[in-house]
């Protein structure tokens, strides 16, 4: 799998937010933007993009979508991406979620690759009159 962001741009957007809690460490740094590369990749359904043989605009929404993700992963921590807090209780047949439940996806990474065409919807078919 491929970063589709560089540490320093995780960094700049997260000092933007103001997000306090990305890794210092230039390799634990590296394995979260993976994480994160991985989740975009799961978003747009595909996997091993070349940023080289997008647009330009969508290698930075590709980039961007990213960092998004990885601070948002950062700012979870570990226990969330092990889905350790799902707040899910359970007895047999008959299951409480909570409805405050936080996203596993940026909500910002998916507009932004969604406002390039990286996301694409089809359209359902109706079924036929007889």
């Amino acid at each position: 799998m491929s970063a589709y962001a560089t540490s320093a741009q995780v960094r700049a957007l997260a000092a933007d937010l103001g997000v306090g809690k990305v890794p210092s460490d230039d390799g634990a740094l590296a394995r979260l933007i993976e994480r994160a590369s991985g989740d975009v990749e799961l978003v747009l359904g595909r996997r091993g993009l070349d940023p080289a043989l997008l647009t330009v605009t969508q290698a930075a929404a590709l980039a961007s979508a990213t960092c998004w993700q990885a601070c948002l992963i950062a700012t979870q921590g570990g226990i969330r991406e092990l889905g350790s807090d799902d707040l899910v209780q359970s007895v047999p047949l008959v299951s409480f979620a909570s409805p405050s439940r936080a996203p596993r996806i940026s909500p910002r990474a998916v507009e932004t690759l969604a406002r390039t065409g990286l996301i694409m919807r089809s359209g359902t078919l109706s079924p036929p009159v007889l």
